[in-house]
């Protein structure tokens, strides 16, 4: 048996050390490294009172450096960390020390930090409410299907760039170039706020690059954009799902926008019937008018006979809110691989390139289509003077636009719009 108060000097005389007699703890030192200890502490004491052998720690004792104060910081367990391990490790301590960093400040600082959620929240509740209700909506869902799941429970002062890089690396592997990009700087807003906070001490993303982005030209022709609408009546989704696809395409609009339209956003009677998109759901921050032709009308009302009662035109299943803007997005991503939409490499936003496109084409010229887009005008008339909201000639364009879908989707004939001619040839 191991006699109280000999030094350490093997993993022998670790495993034989036992705790004094009549003691809850003893502390036995390590031959030739003072300040390092193996702590034993009694787990139970039997029915006479005898303390039983329990566990086995690694404890090092050190001055701080501030105020030359003793402390004492836990190195790991015996015999996960063996005698050897527990010598560099306490080697390691004191080089630490001698840099003026306080282990024990340090171990205590990380457990009392928040995780990258909690940081994350607060930052959605504090900075991000200020966003446009679509940006809001877009920040959640990065975080949710993105971000949180791979480094949410971490702490945040202990997230490295690899843990940063998994988050990007795992969006890359998708394909998804540019949502990678999205992620990467929704992560490194949040990091620069946590520092200026003192949440956090350094960005992981800082030296982390963007994925070089190729803006997206893809644009329908008028074969695929008919094999897509008759391909929707069968496709394996929703009815609003597919009523929303379709209004994306004829209105121009995003499909986030909508996905949150509100009843009271609609004024369906009388002669300029109009879709409204508030300042607080509109990506850009500005409230837009959408001028809506008999096509748009009618999937609309479609819509309005499938939501019920409540006040959203395309409900989620408990009828409390809108549905998840991205939920059309997520529909058509699953049925990109077995091309069950009938057109290759289709994705939501190439509509509202291709209706774009298609209005160019039938004569409008580059100022009404941003007006129907809602891009934000440029130069000091447009922001501050000229306040029309040029409802007529984005009527003309969209319903321009609609009665050529019409012809495409065979609901009208060529000769009841003129000399129509295909705009895009194709399949």
């Amino acid at each position: 048996m191991l006699k109280p108060k000999t030094r350490l000097k093997s993993d022998k005389c670790c495993q034989n050390a036992k705790l004094d007699p009549g003691s809850r703890q003893t502390d036995i030192a390590v031959a030739d490294t003072p300040g390092l200890s193996l702590r034993l502490t009694c787990d139970w004491v039997d029915k006479r009172g005898k303390p039983r052998p329990g566990s086995k720690t690694w404890t090092a004792r050190y001055r701080r450096h501030s105020d030359g104060r003793q402390r004492r910081a836990t190195i790991g367990p015996y015999p996960a960390v063996s005698l050897a391990d527990a010598r560099q490790r306490f080697r390691d301590l004191q080089n630490d020390v001698s840099t003026g960093i306080d282990p024990v400040a340090v171990k205590q600082a990380r457990r009392g930090a928040g995780t990258f959620k909690d940081v994350a929240d607060n930052w959605m509740r504090r900075i991000g409410k200020d966003k446009a209700t679509a940006s809001q909506n877009d920040d959640r869902h990065l975080l949710d299907m993105n971000i949180l799941p791979v480094i949410g429970d971490l702490k945040i002062k202990e997230i490295d760039r690899r843990d940063a890089e998994r988050v990007v690396d795992a969006v890359i592997d998708r394909g998804a170039l540019v949502r990678a990009n999205r992620t990467l700087t929704l992560m490194r807003t949040i990091f620069r706020w946590a520092i200026k906070r003192g949440e956090c001490i350094g960005d992981p993303t800082a030296s982390i690059d963007k994925n070089k982005e190729e803006p997206r030209d893809r644009v329908l022709t008028d074969g695929e954009l008919r094999t897509l609408w008759d391909k929707l009546d069968t496709a394996p989704m929703s009815d609003g799902t597919r009523v929303m696809i379709r209004l994306a395409a004829v209105t121009a609009q995003r499909i986030g926008e909508v996905a949150t339209i509100a009843k009271t956003d609609l004024a369906l009677d009388g002669l300029t019937p109009v879709w409204t998109i508030p300042a607080a759901r509109a990506k850009n921050g500005k409230e837009h008018r959408v001028p809506l032709s008999p096509l748009a009308i009618s999937l609309m009302e479609r819509a309005l006979s499938l939501a019920g009662d409540g006040l959203w035109v395309f409900p989620n299943p408990s009828n409390e809110g809108p549905v998840d803007p991205h939920a059309a997005t997520r529909a058509v991503s699953r049925m990109r691989k077995s091309n069950k939409l009938g057109v290759k490499d289709f994705r939501i936003h190439d509509l509202r390139r291709t209706a774009a496109t298609g209005m160019g084409d039938l004569g409008q010229d580059d100022f009404t289509i941003g007006l129907v887009l809602n891009h934000s005008g440029k130069g000091v008339t447009r922001r501050v003077y000229n306040k029309s909201n040029y409802d007529a000639p984005k009527r003309l364009a969209l319903e321009a636009w609609a009665r050529h879908v019409e012809v495409i989707i065979g609901l009208r004939a060529p000769t009841d719009v003129g000399n129509v001619v295909p705009i895009r040839k194709g399949a």
